[in-house]
């Protein structure tokens, strides 16, 4: 564990540590008075030997008495104030700490690609950061306020009865210390495991918690509250026997190691007595030994706690570090002054999703200022194709080139400057529809606003809210209709002003007749723009400049409206089979 808590404390240095003279200040000044206690307990039982073998030879002057009990007091409360003042100094240099770790955690997870997302469970995660946020300070505390100062004493006791007794005495304590020890690290491997499944176990319940809840409009519409309730109490049910199962262990642990102690201090007294019968200790001797093993009795009877702490405190760190450990797999980028040309190129890319093709060798190009409309069956590969421009997906082979530049060289803030993307699975905060309209933007006018609710026909429904704008749209936007939280997501396009449009299914729920209006607004009020349209609705399509036929992940047909109608191929199926 020796090794596995240098690696973890090395890689938090950079939060705790931190660059500022003032948190090392507050670091210096701990370990100094962490030193300082040591001290104070080491001289506390020789103080208090020094008072008690006054006090029984009689013919010692009374003085002598006052000074030694001042002595005695002095370097208890001493000990006692050190050792509040130390963690009141670290208190908030740690919970700094805590903060620059779980923003970092954040940070790192939106920077990730979104196949980390697609393979990880959202409830999973948030336990990993809670669990991280919550085992910095404790995890500090327990090595540098405990185990460090512990052994630090324990090795100057040792030390100290070498020098005033028989050897005996450190030799006996040392051998007990030792079995005490290595008990400890022996049960801290069944601790571990035990943890390791509790937090599992934990996870699993949270994930299925957070997943349900956030599904709870389908879960009505299915009328399957029972199965998640019933789903809900089996993992929560896991989650109650692994940890019932880590505290027994805990316990365990504590009473093995309560047993070592108490057989440790039964020889040591038992030793001290029968060198006081013949006269080689003074009853102040017994005192000091006596002490020194009850001063260390408390500490070490929570050592095995604190140790487990620590390897939780170890264990849930390293599920947080791995997390920052994984590749954000962006490569170098480069900052652009200004792209005039937003034209889009696909050369010869291919996407793997699980090991299953989803684009095959695809090449086609749409120039700046021009509508390119998307049309296929369902799993055609079509959406993937708006996550590959919007670099949320990698392609394995080929290159995307936004104008000269391949997309991957491009700055993640300029691209999402650029591009601008509705997409299926319209998502919203739960927050008012206005801080949903203007996410992520800054120096927006009331006219803006206005003007982008009216060229998605939203202006009627937001004037019909008695809140108006500061309505709430509840979690995901689940008081908002399909139809509502398209026009807000196309209003929100429309504030945003990128130089491409990707519109992926956007207008499927929206009438025939509010579809063509938005369609004639992107043609007309952004006609410079560049156009990237899916959609099963063929009727709305037929202005499009050029459009690609999709199955299985390749383009099969390409043209434009009446082009492919002659060609009696695919799209003219499709067609058929919209109008007769």
């Amino acid at each position: 564990m020796t090794f596995r808590i240098i690696i973890v404390l090395s890689e938090l240095t950079p939060y705790w540590w931190g660059k500022g003279s003032k948190i090392r200040i507050y670091f210096a000044l701990s370990l100094f008075l962490v030193l300082l206690t040591s001290v104070f307990n080491l001289l506390i039982p020789i103080s208090f030997k020094s008072l008690v073998n006054n006090l029984l030879n009689l013919k010692k002057v009374f003085p002598n008495e006052i000074i030694m009990l001042l002595a005695y007091s002095f370097l208890w409360l001493g000990s006692q104030i050190t050792i509040q003042l130390r963690e009141i100094i670290l208190m908030r240099p740690l919970q700094r700490a805590a903060r620059l770790l779980s923003t970092h955690i954040f940070s790192h997870l939106h920077n990730l690609p979104m196949s980390f997302h697609l393979n990880r469970r959202t409830g999973a995660l948030i336990s990993i950061m809670e669990r991280a946020q919550q085992s910095m300070p404790e995890l500090f505390f327990g090595a540098f306020l405990y185990v460090f100062p512990t052994t630090l004493e324990i090795c100057g006791a040792i030390l100290i009865l070498l020098l005033l007794y028989k050897a005996h005495y450190a030799v006996i304590v040392s051998i007990i210390l030792v079995f005490y020890l290595l008990f400890t690290i022996v049960a801290i491997r069944w601790t571990s495991r035990a943890q390791r499944l509790s937090n599992e176990k934990d996870a699993n319940a949270n994930s299925r918690i957070v997943d349900s809840l956030i599904n709870i409009e389908a879960i009505k519409y299915l009328g399957t509250k029972d199965h998640e309730i019933n789903t809900c109490d089996h993992l929560l049910h896991l989650y109650e026997r692994a940890e019932a199962n880590k505290k027994i262990i805990f316990e365990s642990v504590h009473l093995g190691q309560g047993i070592i102690m108490g057989l440790g201090l039964f020889i040591v007294t038992w030793i001290a007595v029968d060198d006081i019968k013949t006269g080689l200790l003074t009853i102040g001797d017994l005192i000091l030994i006596n002490g020194y093993f009850m001063q260390f009795v408390y500490p070490l009877s929570h050592f095995g706690h604190i140790l487990q702490d620590i390897q939780r405190g170890i264990t849930n760190m390293e599920d947080a570090l791995n997390i920052l450990g994984t590749p954000t797999a962006i490569v170098k980028t480069h900052k652009l002054n200004t792209l005039r040309d937003t034209s889009i190129e696909f050369k010869n890319v291919s996407f793997n999703y699980n090991g299953r093709k989803i684009i095959n060798n695809l090449s086609f190009k749409v120039n700046a200022g021009q509508t390119l409309a998307i049309v296929g069956s369902t799993g055609a590969g079509k959406s993937t194709i708006a996550r590959l421009i919007s670099r949320l997906y990698t392609p394995q082979d080929g290159q995307i080139l936004l104008g000269k530049y391949p997309l991957n060289a491009i700055r993640e803030e300029e691209l999402s400057r650029l591009i601008g993307v509705v997409s299926q699975d319209i998502t919203l905060f739960n927050d008012t529809l206005l801080y949903n309209l203007t996410y992520g933007l800054t120096h927006i006018t009331q006219k803006e606003v206005d003007q982008a609710i009216e060229e998605a026909q939203l202006k009627e429904f937001i004037s019909s809210l008695p809140e108006g704008y500061i309505t709430k749209v509840g979690e995901r936007g689940l008081k908002l209709s399909g139809g509502e939280k398209q026009r807000l997501a196309l209003a929100r396009l429309f504030l945003r002003k990128p130089s491409i449009f990707i519109l992926d299914e956007a207008t499927s729920a929206l009438d025939t007749e509010t579809e063509r209006h938005i369609l004639n607004i992107l043609s007309t009020n952004y006609k410079d723009t560049t156009r990237i349209v899916i959609a099963h609705r063929l009727s709305t399509l037929t202005n499009a400049e050029q459009i690609l036929v999709f199955s299985h992940g390749k383009i099969v047909e390409r043209g434009t409206h009446s082009s492919l109608l002659s060609r009696n191929g695919l799209y003219t199926v499709l067609w058929e089979q919209q109008h007769g």
